[in-house]
């Protein structure tokens, strides 16, 4: 298997980006069960409150990043001019949208003034590291992808270990100072590795109209991407918006494993762009054939993974244990939340199903809202959110692979599939409730 792999460039590839975003979710992972330990129940709310609205201002790139990693990926030769064009003017945007978010932060109060600040400053670094990713991936360096996304999650991890031993009861301010001198820090390490590949330049009227293609299309992208993160987090915002803060850290902390997975796989998903732009466009049928079957694969893994968590919670989180019977509901949605990030949405965007993605995302956005306005006025417990949220995640997916399977001229509904993962969803809920 070994000598198959190393023979095989899209699988060494694909094993190496593997193995890289697998030891930096092991970080992530690490990170998201001290920083419980180390804050109040309160102070975590305030904290995931700050991670949840980072998901929002990281698309204030405004559908530039996605253009440009599109324009990338169907490059047929990497092309530097170009592309210190289009670094040139993602920097010039986002030092402008920087300044305005500073600017609106100072006419709010403590300590509401100081999460902004860093959420300002955050979401500049955030989305020039995320644009140094999206380079190296669309030129197949995943090798380089693997080490920045390693240092990035443990040099976050190293600064919250630090606190968790030299502070008592450490403040979330010290824990976002630690999430800001981490994403910093990550910056200058992403432009030194990339200095051979980026460049700037004052931006003129030609270079504008460069750029206007790359924008258009990534607009379109941003409008799916929107309801896509819209989607992956209305529940959260739903109950951040409408209930305590309390009752929001139970939550969040229910849901930091869908989060977890959610991030694992957006970044997984990414790597698969580029080879159905240009090296596995044939046969696209066939492949996402073999992708829907092994997503599939990944929920006997997944229904294992979380029986280890609940020992995990019930033993080392007491605060927290109201949260398992969350984290058992949110399984289906993890699964379904594989299938469409690593394959539905690389699919949408290769046949040019830019409307259709758009549209799927938003209706069920408008089922979403509409659903979890009726659990509040109907005082419903907050487990009922995490069940909506996988059942619209599923919904999701039909919407999709219809679409798909439109376009491909194929009838496959892998309704077996969904039978196995419902099975394990009820399976592990029942054990989170009634063994535990």
């Amino acid at each position: 298997m070994f000598e198959t792999i190393k023979k095989n460039h899209f699988l060494k590839n694909i094993a190496i980006f593997f193995s890289g975003s697998l030891i930096a979710l092991v970080a992530a992972v690490s990170v998201q069960f001290f920083i419980p330990k180390i804050l109040s129940v309160e102070d975590y709310g305030l904290y995931k409150s700050f991670t949840l609205y980072l998901s929002y201002t990281s698309l204030l790139h405004f559908g530039l990043k996605d253009g440009i990693y599109i324009a990338l990926c169907t490059q047929e030769a990497f092309i530097k001019q170009e592309n210190i064009k289009y670094f040139s003017t993602l920097i010039t945007q986002q030092f402008i949208v920087l300044i305005l978010m500073l600017s609106g932060a100072f006419f709010f109060e403590t300590p509401l003034k100081i999460i902004l600040i860093c959420l300002s400053i955050t979401s500049f670094f955030f989305i020039i590291n995320t644009y140094y990713d999206s380079l190296f991936q669309s030129q197949k360096k995943f090798k380089t992808v693997s080490f920045l996304k390693i240092f990035k999650e443990t040099s976050f991890l190293i600064l919250v270990v630090l606190v968790y031993f030299l502070f008592d009861k450490p403040s979330i301010n010290i824990i976002l100072g630690c999430f800001l001198l981490s994403i910093i820090t990550s910056y200058f390490v992403y432009t030194y590795v990339s200095r051979k590949w980026i460049g700037l330049k004052t931006i003129g009227a030609s270079d504008i109209e460069f750029i206007k293609p790359t924008y258009y299309r990534g607009i379109k992208l941003l409008a799916g991407n929107f309801g896509n993160q819209v989607n992956t987090n209305i529940d959260k915002l739903f109950i951040n918006f409408f209930y305590s803060i309390e009752l929001f850290a139970y939550y969040s902390f229910g849901g930091m494993f869908f989060v977890l997975t959610n991030t694992f796989v957006s970044s997984v998903s990414t790597v698969l762009l580029p080879y159905l732009f240009k090296d596995y466009n044939q046969d696209l049928d066939n492949k996402h054939r073999q992708l829907m079957k092994v997503t599939t694969m990944f929920s006997p893994v997944l229904f294992f993974y979380l029986i280890v968590v609940f020992y995990f919670v019930e033993y080392f989180y007491q605060n927290y244990i109201e949260s398992i019977t969350i984290i058992a509901l949110f399984y289906v949605a993890m699964v379904y939340n594989i299938k469409i990030n690593i394959v539905q949405n690389n699919y949408l965007k290769t046949l040019n199903l830019d409307k259709e993605y758009v549209r799927n995302n938003y209706i069920v956005l408008f089922g979403y809202i509409l659903i979890m306005t009726m659990l509040y006025l109907l005082k419903m417990e907050i487990v009922y959110f995490a069940i909506c949220t996988s059942m619209m995640m599923y919904f999701r997916f039909r919407l999709n692979l219809r679409c798909i399977n439109s376009r491909l001229k194929i009838n496959k509904n892998y309704f077996l599939d969904d039978f196995l993962i419902f099975i394990l969803g009820i399976l592990v809920f029942l054990y989170a409730k009634y063994v535990l």
